[in-house]
């Protein structure tokens, strides 16, 4: 275990680089809910430190300043020393050139797609391709092994706060797909839905950002919300 001021010096240094090359790219502020799950995996013990949490240790720490969105309190974002803080502060949470690039061309099959949100409870998880086309993914005992099955591990899964905004979470998933994907050498058309529905991927694209929106809601919340059926079908087909 390396002394704290060792350690110290090792976040200051990582969240430094870390946040330069992320303004570079994006020009925009770094998340702290993505920089902290990065310091975690990448700097082992990081988190002891972060006693009161990563805003607080970073705001003691002279190498970035940290901004919080002025209308959404929760966002909450690094940028370099070197960048002035403008007046409108909400302008350093928009969306940047990297995040804008890594918006999917292709819309997975949502059963795909919901294999990488759900944990892996009942393992194993096996994704199949069928002979006829499509896929099938199943769970534990009822899994059938065939030889183009590829099974999902935990590991596999995005690592990424369960508070972190909506539009990181779907961007770690895409993410962690791709890496799947490439761990296997599969071809990402098997994977993907096809004609209006899915290449352009904007009513698919509606669903899962939907679901996403409201994936952590607790459930007696949800039984409150009631979004009327034409109203859905509506967006959905814009």
């Amino acid at each position: 275990m390396p002394s704290t001021s060792h350690l110290e010096t090792k976040v200051t240094n990582f969240v430094e680089a870390e946040v330069e090359r992320h303004w570079e790219e994006n020009q925009s502020a770094y998340y702290l809910s993505a920089l902290g799950e990065k310091l975690k995996r990448d700097v082992p013990g990081s988190h002891e430190l972060f006693v009161d949490g990563l805003a607080d240790f970073l705001r003691q720490q002279p190498v970035v300043n940290v901004v919080r969105h002025p209308n959404i309190p929760q966002k909450i974002g690094a940028i370099p020393l070197s960048v002035v803080i403008p007046q409108n502060i909400s302008t350093l949470f928009r969306e940047g050139r990297e995040q804008n690039a890594r918006q999917p061309k292709k819309v997975y099959v949502p059963e795909f797609w919901e294999a990488f949100k759900r944990p892996v409870a009942n393992p194993p998880r096996l994704v199949s391709v069928e002979e006829t086309g499509g896929i099938t993914v199943e769970n534990g005992a009822a899994a059938r092994r065939t030889s183009r099955s590829y099974e999902i591990l935990e590991s596999d899964r995005p690592k990424i706060s369960a508070q972190a905004p909506v539009g990181e979470k779907i961007a770690a998933t895409y993410d962690a797909i791709t890496t799947w994907l490439k761990k296997h050498e599969l071809n990402e058309s098997d994977f993907t839905l096809s004609g209006p529905e899915g290449v352009g991927g904007q009513r698919s694209n509606f669903m899962q950002r939907l679901s996403e929106a409201f994936e952590d809601v607790p459930e007696a919340d949800l039984a409150r919300i009631s979004i009327p059926l034409d109203i859905i079908l509506k967006l959905n087909s814009k």
